[in-house]
């Protein structure tokens, strides 16, 4: 009898050894999993940014990023950095929806409800 309880303990510790070992593991991999889609996002990042000072930039899911400004879940939507040369300015833009009002958005006034407003910005520091 003793024998057997000894064995159920030792099968006990290895299914919780076992145990650790999986959740570990799935640690490990929902890390990976984030790395890889921050490593996505910085790729089409680099492949979206331009050089020669044009933007070209398609907003997906128009919708729905609309419907979050309404409700004030997003105020704005940024491009991705395009430059006016290899060593010029850094520049953005920035799509804000007419529902949200920041010091920026003076030019929202009548907050119309298919308005928009583009703003063109620079990073001051870069490229100096």
């Amino acid at each position: 009898m003793e024998a057997l309880d000894r064995q159920r303990q030792l099968e006990r510790e290895l299914l919780d050894t076992m145990d650790r070992k999986v959740r570990n593991q799935d640690r490990l991999l929902a890390m990976k999993d984030a790395t890889i889609a921050e490593l996505q996002l910085r790729l089409t990042s680099l492949e979206q940014t331009s050089y020669d000072g044009t933007l070209l930039w398609r907003i997906t899911d128009f919708q729905n990023k609309r419907q979050d400004a309404v409700s004030g879940r997003v105020t704005s939507i940024y491009s991705s950095p395009f430059f006016t040369s290899r060593t010029g300015k850094m520049t953005f833009t920035r799509v804000s929806h007419c529902f949200q009002q920041s010091t920026l958005d003076t030019y929202c006034i009548h907050h119309l409800p298919n308005h928009v407003s583009f703003f063109y910005m620079y990073h001051p520091q870069h490229g100096q």
